[in-house]
């Protein structure tokens, strides 16, 4: 009979793989600008929405399905150049999470954790989240000494 950390270790490479080739969709969305504000070119310069600003006129490169697609249904946008692009992993390109936890590793996510092994030169493929922890503690107390 398979222990459940079996299972485990085997299914994390698929899953892995799977995280890998995942497409999303992007697009260049334009503000349009609105019609009873912009006729006599006294309207806003910029509008925002959910959370990125558009300038008038000007492309900004989405990469929300959501949002491509209200856009493509509102008259006030444009959407041009959609395509699908390998989506890279969902992994912080710097150690942001842990100045929110302060350097606790225990309250890391394991991305943040997959990062830090990273700029120690651990190879982290395949670790849990208790490994990479019990890794970078591991380099760091060798860093103190040295």
């Amino acid at each position: 009979m398979d222990d459940g950390a079996g299972f485990a270790a085997r299914l994390f490479p698929l899953l892995w793989e799977i995280a890998m080739t995942k497409k999303t969709r992007v697009a260049e969305i334009t503000w349009l600008g609105e019609d009873d504000l912009h006729e006599d070119g006294n309207g806003p310069s910029r509008n925002a929405w959910n959370g990125i600003t558009f300038k008038l006129g000007e492309p900004v490169t989405v990469k929300n399905d959501r949002m491509i697609a209200k856009a493509k249904g509102n008259r006030f946008y444009s959407v041009e150049n959609e395509r699908e692009e390998d989506a890279p992993p969902e992994v912080p390109t710097d150690d942001s999470d842990a100045d929110v936890h302060g350097g606790d590793l225990s309250k890391m996510k394991i991305g943040a954790l997959r990062w830090m092994a990273e700029q120690k030169g651990i190879n982290h493929d395949g670790m849990s989240k208790v490994e990479l922890r019990e890794a970078i503690e591991k380099a760091d107390e060798e860093a103190k000494k040295a």
